[in-house]
């Protein structure tokens, strides 16, 4: 663990607003496991704007953030996409770890329909 100093916390709906940014159209999200933290804090922003998401899925590192992640983009209408094949993905949990080695990850796009 690093210290962090001074370093202060805040949502990303809260930068978004305070920004003033009026259009996203994707976001990067690599955070090393904190993706759920980096969504639950930005509801507003993904319900508003819609932008696509290029992220890793990797159930095995931690299941219960995942299925609240999966949850997250399918309550917003989003399809989850291999950017190995460009072949959508089952929105099944179990099917979809059919797709993803176990304890690896796949990288993906998630698109809103």
């Amino acid at each position: 663990f690093m210290a962090l100093g001074e370093a202060t916390t805040c949502t990303l709906d809260s930068i978004v607003e305070s920004i003033g940014i009026h259009k996203i159209d994707l976001i990067k999200l690599d955070v090393d496991g904190n993706e759920w933290s980096i969504l639950s804090g930005g509801t507003h922003t993904f319900d508003r704007h819609k932008p696509d998401v290029l992220m890793e899925f990797a159930p095995d590192y931690n299941l219960k953030d995942f299925e609240q992640i999966l949850g997250f983009f399918k309550a917003r209408g989003y399809k989850a996409y291999s950017m190995g094949s460009g072949r959508a993905l089952p929105d099944d949990l179990q099917e979809l770890r059919q797709h993803i080695p176990t304890d690896g990850s796949i990288n993906v796009k998630l698109t809103a329909q």
